[in-house]
């Protein structure tokens, strides 16, 4: 299948094409890109939260990464945002709380705090975010990945407006934006 981006067709135009032509994965990995890097990694939470198995609580590695990942999202600080690196290696660096996590850490400085700075790819936060919202999926059938996907794209589309994203699913943790 041929697709191509108008040079005057906007983001949600795009975003609508790719809805329509069920290309779910191409629009979420458009919406990764296109969130700040902040708003990103909020909605990579919120996909990594319904990932959970169910009677998951507040114990085990995936849910701690996640927290780190929040915690960054709350206050975007240096010690937060180097506390998802620990988050996320505590889950093999992987599964949708591991990126999340890692998408954090990757906003800012890689070296250590007493080196001199090095700065991420660019690329690499909004790449840890749709990888997060996609293995969000792993282990769902037939509709239920496709309900997944809807869900994100709409989170996303809210998180973008100013809004939340948690009015469209599952209860998450305050975000106070």
């Amino acid at each position: 299948m041929s697709f191509s981006l108008d040079a005057a067709a906007t983001s949600r135009a795009f975003i609508a094409r790719l809805v329509d032509a069920d290309l779910w994965t191409d629009a979420i990995r458009f919406l990764a890109f296109a969130l700040p890097k902040r708003e990103g990694v909020w909605w990579a939470c919120l996909s990594a939260r319904r990932a959970l198995p169910d009677g998951l609580g507040g114990e085990g590695a995936e849910q701690a990464a996640i927290a780190a990942a929040e915690a960054w999202v709350w206050a975007p600080l240096e010690d937060t945002r180097r506390a998802c690196l620990a988050a996320a290696e505590a889950v093999a660096c992987d599964g949708p709380a591991g990126y999340a996590a890692l998408a954090a850490y990757w906003t800012g400085n890689l070296a250590p705090p007493d080196k001199p700075e090095i700065p991420p790819d660019g690329r690499l936060a909004p790449t840890a975010v749709g990888a997060a919202v996609l293995l969000a999926a792993v282990g769902r059938r037939g509709a239920e990945i496709e309900a997944h996907y809807r869900l994100a794209v709409a989170e996303a589309l809210d998180i973008a407006r100013g809004g939340d994203g948690r009015a469209l699913g599952p209860a998450a943790p305050e975000y106070p934006g």
